[in-house]
């Protein structure tokens, strides 16, 4: 295989090719439905839960066992209270700032946890056993919000603070620096988190008594307002601004709003979340199915393109469940997104040569379908690349099949990028990037 940066190098020498200017579709200005059409799911992402969707757990990266080693999806065992209740210590900021640059994000504290809660819970609601487990979840819950966990994580308005007083670092450093310090990933790692959490709260909300009610109903409300809230502000949000760039997880913050919406019952809010996130996606989704951003990013543009791929899937889901009305013309580009993502894994080279030689290594811009797209979150160098679906995509196989009318024949085939990709999650059973189990939706 042709090497990604000797490609590079090769297509700098040849002449560029005019590209014609995408057709962006007709923005959704106009409702489809008035907000009281919204009908909020149960369990967030479903009114009921697939019986067949019974989930066998796994320990991860960090977690109290053996990777990959069997990890019984209940809080009665002491030793997985016990773990989950270590979490009301633990320091987001401070171990982000220890091992984390702009290049690898270092998580799984959170994520892996989060990723069990809503496994068990989903499980107890299969077999009928969700107050048992819904007991213990309250007490963790509880004892998050009284230890302020994740408060304490930078916030969008501090990181504007921050640029104010000439102390914010970009990541990348705009210019492709990996080991650049990240403040972004801080604040949207809270805004994760407290997505993840609420709909774990959602789930239980009817079993709460009412002191614990109240006291997780503050915490919920507190990271809502400033995490995920402000970050779909600085986003989704402003989805007329061409350079707002990327799509990534939890819908881009999307279903952290979501999340609180359910929790507090509020149409409106989600509505109003539904539409600003439509508008973003659609104009950062092109025709041919590549991604704003995502798509381009160097030795791991393909990586994010599924991981991207994997988000706008579970918006499609979420709208569906919802009762959030998309049009054909956006539903056709992510078929050809998924394409892409075919492409791709059978020949990472041809999904390269679409747009290599229209990346400029000096400004870190990539033009591209009459787009001056900012790639500068990207590395060049060969031994960050990967050539793969992204493994925290674990169930993007499904969500293609249901949600699309692409060819997904290759998920069956040989291609190197879909054979690293099931080796990689093999073991996963919940997918953290959206917050819920697609497979788990009727």
């Amino acid at each position: 295989m042709i090497r990604f940066a000797l490609m590079l190098l090769m297509s700098l020498a040849v002449s560029s090719q005019a590209v014609a200017a995408v057709k962006w579709n007709s923005s959704k200005s106009e409702s489809n439905g008035a907000d009281e059409n919204i009908s909020i799911p149960k369990y967030f992402f479903a009114d009921e839960i697939n019986k067949s969707c019974l989930m066998e757990g796994k320990h991860e990266y960090l977690s109290f066992g053996g990777k990959r080693s069997p990890l019984l999806l209940d809080l009665t065992k002491e030793q997985n209270f016990q773990w989950m209740d270590k979490l009301k210590y633990y320091n987001w900021k401070g171990d982000h700032d220890k091992r984390s640059d702009s290049l690898d994000v270092h998580m799984e504290q959170l994520t892996n946890r989060m990723n069990f809660l809503n496994a068990t819970l989903d499980n107890a609601i299969i077999q009928d056993k969700l107050d048992v487990q819904a007991e213990l979840a309250t007490k963790l819950l509880v004892a998050y919000a009284e230890n302020g966990l994740m408060l304490d994580s930078t916030s969008i308005p501090e990181i504007k603070e921050m640029k104010k007083k000439g102390t914010f670092d970009r990541c990348y450093k705009g210019k492709g620096d990996t080991k650049a310090v990240c403040h972004w990933h801080t604040a949207q790692e809270a805004s994760r988190f407290a997505g993840q959490i609420t709909i774990a709260a959602h789930k239980i909300q009817p079993l709460m008594d009412k002191a614990s009610s109240e006291i997780i109903g503050n915490y919920l409300k507190s990271l809502y307002e400033k995490f995920s809230q402000p970050w779909q502000d600085n986003h989704g949000k402003r989805w007329k601004k061409k350079d707002q760039v990327g799509f990534y997880q939890m819908g881009y913050g999307s279903f952290s709003v979501l999340a609180y919406a359910a929790y507090s019952q509020d149409k409106q809010l989600a509505y109003k979340t539904f539409e600003e996130t439509y508008n973003y996606i659609d104009k950062r989704l092109l025709e041919d199915g590549f991604i704003v951003n995502n798509s381009f990013r160097g030795v791991r543009g393909y990586w994010y393109h599924t991981l991207g791929l994997n988000n706008i899937l579970g918006f499609v889901a979420l709208a569906e469940e919802w009762n959030y009305p998309l049009n054909d013309d956006f539903k056709l580009r992510i078929s050809k997104a998924v394409d892409q993502m075919g492409l791709g894994a059978r020949d990472i080279n041809a999904y390269h040569t679409q747009w290599i030689e229209k990346f400029n290594t000096k400004t870190y811009r990539l033009k591209f379908a009459g787009r001056d797209i900012y790639v500068g979150n990207s590395s060049l160098d060969e031994k960050d690349a990967r050539y793969h679906i992204h493994q925290q995509a674990p169930f993007i196989d499904y969500l293609s099949k249901r949600y699309t009318d692409a060819d997904t024949s290759f998920f069956n085939q040989e291609a190197k990028g879909v054979k690293i990709w099931n080796y990689k999650k093999r073991g996963a059973y919940y997918d953290r990037t959206l917050g819920f189990n697609p497979k788990c939706i009727p």
